[in-house]
């Protein structure tokens, strides 16, 4: 009798299988939801101190800073990281293996320890675009800023087009005109960052604009209404403290287009907090951000 059943069930799996709901089986969340995360590794380098490119007091990242940044990537699963302060190829590879993720990062015209970039899951064709010039190269800037790194992903046939930003610091939430802390070069980089959006929305382009804005925007920001002035874009984070930053509002965003084109997965926004167990009292995170993360999946038209 167990036999018979065995064998019965073996022949009900193979001919009725395909008639099966999808739930049914335990598929790979990644084949219908793609995630996406802005994370800023805060000095990402491992030059020397006091090296002519490194801030003031700065210093390479220890070897247990890099070990907890990698089981941290390990556990987000995202298949794309827009990262920020990454300085060079050969260490991030450590961080984003190449037998896994391709890398874009910036390409400046002076050399910075500070690179934008992404890194991309090998499973995803990608087009990589040109750098988007943020990086205002003028006199009295003492260091170079950083350009944006722009790309195309393809995912379920639909290129959706994906920049990731580190804008200047300095204008956390100073009003718009203000000619102080750094808000003029931040109000030139925005403007920049306008005619990209514009671009896209123009050409129809679904797309995803994320990165550390060293900017706490809200809907009714100025510096945000300069990149949404028709009220069509998704800021993820709007109105929402970051555990991360001591309550404050967030400064590293994702920004996605309208909504009949991407659609966050709904309880899919999330801050990846570092855990302190197994450390030392005195344990120290190893970047001063966390990863800000979100599932997005594609609009579905409603039928005619």
């Amino acid at each position: 009798m167990k036999r018979f059943l065995f064998f019965y069930l073996v022949f009900f799996f193979i001919t009725f299988s395909p008639l099966l709901p999808s739930h049914a089986f335990a598929d790979s969340p990644l084949a219908s939801e793609l995630k996406v995360t802005t994370w800023n590794l805060e000095w990402f380098t491992n030059k020397a101190p006091h090296h002519a490119l490194l801030g003031e007091n700065v210093k390479p990242k220890s070897e247990t800073a890099i070990t907890h940044l990698m089981a941290t990537r390990k556990k987000l699963l995202s298949q794309i990281f827009a990262f920020q302060e990454a300085d060079d190829t050969p260490l991030l590879a450590r961080l984003f293996p190449p037998s896994e993720y391709q890398i874009f990062l910036s390409q400046e015209l002076q050399p910075i320890a500070q690179h934008v970039g992404i890194a991309v899951t090998k499973t995803l064709p990608v087009i990589h675009h040109a750098d988007l010039p943020l990086a205002l190269i003028r006199q009295d800037i003492p260091h170079s800023l950083r350009n944006g790194v722009d790309i195309s992903v393809k995912f379920h046939e639909i290129w959706i087009r994906i920049l990731a930003v580190h804008l200047k610091s300095g204008c956390w939430d100073a009003p718009y005109p203000s000619p102080a802390h750094s808000c003029p070069l931040l109000r030139q980089q925005v403007s920049i960052l306008s005619q990209w959006v514009q671009d896209r929305l123009t050409q129809h382009q679904p797309f995803i604009l994320l990165g550390d804005f060293n900017r706490r925007l809200t809907v009714h920001d100025e510096f945000f209404t300069q990149l949404d002035p028709t009220h069509t874009l998704l800021l993820l984070t709007a109105n929402q403290a970051s555990p991360c930053q001591g309550g404050q509002y967030f400064i590293d965003h994702i920004i996605l287009a309208s909504a009949e084109t991407i659609q966050p997965i709904p309880h899919s926004f999330k801050v990846g907090l570092y855990s302190n167990e197994g450390e030392p009292p005195a344990f120290s995170p190893p970047s001063d951000h966390c990863p800000v993360s979100v599932s997005i999946k594609l609009a579905v038209p409603s039928p005619s």
